[in-house]
């Protein structure tokens, strides 16, 4: 959990209560009967790490892991961009605004791919032995600066190139089975950066030539990756397509802060998780709220409201929720009362 309030000051805690297990990872992920003694001796969130006032004056929190302490609080957790890319957003002396956090929670920046593209780029060919489309793929992965804006032709080749990559390394027993891991591509880059880039071009070449087919085909990441909004009977095979809402290009990936997540991309493909609401305070301001969300409150298929803040949603705006009661009458002159039947 994150805390701020009125006085300025910021922390950060986790509300859980846990077993004071061993730092031992497990062998199973089934623990046998015995671990269950663990739960004898029980943790509350007074003895986990937490941090109150930092020196560097905020909090960032992203699903990443916490700190280290007693025991372990858990073993998944999401990669450190999200929450480095907050910091490094944040992180300065210059004055933070609304305007600043607006484009903060619409990010699309993801450094480490660029690692991992550098480790890339030492088994790709020489310009001059590849096709116009090969070259066309190639500078654009060179000039990437690791956005994944919907316009971005870097971001669409570099997963293209990705994927292929590692399709090529499962064949050949140098891959995880299960590469739509959270962690998988942090694996990826440890056993490309240890090959040599001879053994490097064996991949990397072939896996070019069939990411420039696609490379030409969706033109820019927005063109592959897709966001498509859709009541639960929208999976449905025939009547589905009734309960589903638009097909728009998708900022964003996996570990940006606007997070679009989807697995190792070959072809077009359909956001699977992310981002779906954004919320700022000024605690300074009671009136100084701002909402959006994206899709739907409830189940009601067909609802006036089910789609209504998609647009505000795609062009970054905001619904502003005031606290004072005459803000309130000022901006919602329109008043509906609710009465039980009878």
């Amino acid at each position: 959990m994150t805390y701020a309030d009125v006085g300025g000051s910021v922390g950060r805690t986790i509300a859980a209560q846990l077993p004071r297990r061993s730092h031992d990872e497990p062998r199973d992920m089934l623990l046998s009967p015995e671990e269950a003694l663990h739960w004898d001796e029980v943790a509350t969130g007074l003895d986990m790490p937490w941090r109150f006032g930092p020196e560097e004056g905020f909090i960032a929190s992203a699903n990443d892991r916490p700190p280290p302490g007693e025991f372990p609080v858990g073993w998944f957790f999401s990669p450190h961009d999200r929450v480095r890319r907050i910091a490094e957003l944040l992180g300065g002396d210059r004055r933070i605004g609304l305007d600043d956090l607006r484009a903060l929670q619409r990010d699309v920046s993801q450094r480490s791919s660029l690692t991992l593209r550098d480790i890339l780029l030492r088994g790709l060919p020489e310009s001059e032995r590849l096709s116009g489309r090969e070259r066309q793929a190639l500078a654009a992965i060179r000039d990437w600066n690791g956005s994944y804006a919907a316009t971005s032709q870097g971001a669409l080749a570099f997963e293209l190139l990705l994927a292929e990559i590692v399709e090529r390394m499962k064949r050949k027993g140098m891959s995880p089975r299960k590469p739509a891991f959270w962690s998988a591509r942090d694996l990826v880059a440890e056993r490309l950066a240890a090959l040599s880039e001879a053994e490097l071009a064996q991949v990397t070449g072939p896996a070019l030539r069939r990411a420039a087919r696609g490379f030409g085909r969706y033109r820019n990441w927005g063109g592959m990756h897709r966001l498509r909004l859709a009541h639960p009977l929208g999976r449905l095979p025939v009547i589905g397509r009734r309960f589903r809402y638009g097909d728009f290009p998708a900022d964003g990936g996996n570990d940006t802060l606007n997070k679009t997540a989807f697995g190792l991309a070959r072809k077009r493909h359909y956001a699977t998780y992310g981002a779906c609401a954004r919320h700022i305070s000024d605690l300074s301001d009671p009136d100084a709220n701002f909402f959006v969300l994206l899709g739907r409150q409830d189940g009601w298929s067909g609802s006036a409201n089910a789609v209504d803040q998609v647009a505000l949603w795609r062009r970054g705006g905001y619904v502003t929720v005031p606290l004072r009661l005459e803000t309130v009458r000022t901006m919602f002159p329109h008043k509906t009362d609710l009465q039980p039947a009878g």
